[in-house]
């Protein structure tokens, strides 16, 4: 389960390159290279609740990310591996759990992408010590653009993601509890000053607001703080957090 949390969680930077990719792949395209990501519940928390260090080839390559929990920053409990092909496209993400110290790292689940004339388009992801789930993730482009996303089984879609645009720059996003991107569930608006995302705020299918992330940014256009506010406090799931970036 917390390998499905991190891949949810982590994709925040996607919005500089577009409006649907996850950690690892903007982290290895990015020139402004990761050294960490730091995960707290409030703004003003001084220990972190888990982080994240980023570690490259000599390709300067996403190699390997490493967690650590707040309390113990000495020894990773979760690490994911990147393999890539012959073109530096990442066709392989491998999660390792350290279980405890006679068993050692177990593999927890191995996601695999497919690409199309460089996009990509197809992402599974299969799972070992929880049971054997999969998640099966398909893309759609429009003029170079991600338009649509999908969860799918091996016979459905089951729910769907649709991107709107100004210009470059995706500036909507819908997630739909059905394969035909008809039953809306929620949306997410984002706001941009000079290129540069600046808030996302989401809403639910009835236009209430119910949450806001803000995005600061450092003298060379890093991102250095994500800070989200839950503001529909019947929500009972947890939305305000904050991430910090340090970089190389």
């Amino acid at each position: 389960m917390k390998s499905i949390i991190f891949i949810s969680i982590s994709l925040i930077i996607f919005l500089f390159l577009s409006c649907q990719k996850d950690d690892s792949e903007i982290s290895a395209s990015l020139e402004k290279m990761i050294n960490r990501k730091l995960y707290f519940e409030f703004i003003e928390d001084k220990e972190p609740i888990w982080v994240s260090e980023y570690h490259y080839n000599n390709e300067a390559k996403l190699d390997t990310i490493y967690y650590y929990s707040g309390q113990n920053l000495e020894k990773a409990y979760q690490f994911e591996l990147f393999r890539y092909n012959s073109v530096n496209e990442i066709v392989n993400k491998l999660t390792f759990h350290y279980a405890n110290d006679s068993i050692g790292w177990l593999l927890h689940d191995s996601t695999y992408y497919g690409y199309e004339n460089g996009k990509l388009i197809l992402e599974e992801t299969l799972f070992f010590t929880l049971s054997s789930d999969h998640i099966l993730l398909k893309y759609e482009y429009e003029n170079s653009k991600l338009i649509r996303k999908y969860n799918c089984s091996e016979q459905q879609l089951l729910s769907c993601w649709t991107y709107d645009y100004s210009g470059d720059l995706c500036v909507k996003e819908s997630m739909f509890l059905d394969g035909l991107c008809e039953n809306l569930y929620d949306y997410t608006i984002h706001i941009y000053e000079d290129g540069l995302l600046m808030k996302s705020e989401k809403y639910k299918s009835n236009d209430a607001l119910k949450q806001i992330i803000i995005y600061t940014y450092d003298e060379k256009g890093n991102l250095i703080i994500e800070e989200s506010k839950k503001i529909d406090f019947s929500l009972t799931r947890p939305l305000d957090y904050v991430y910090r970036y340090e970089y190389f």
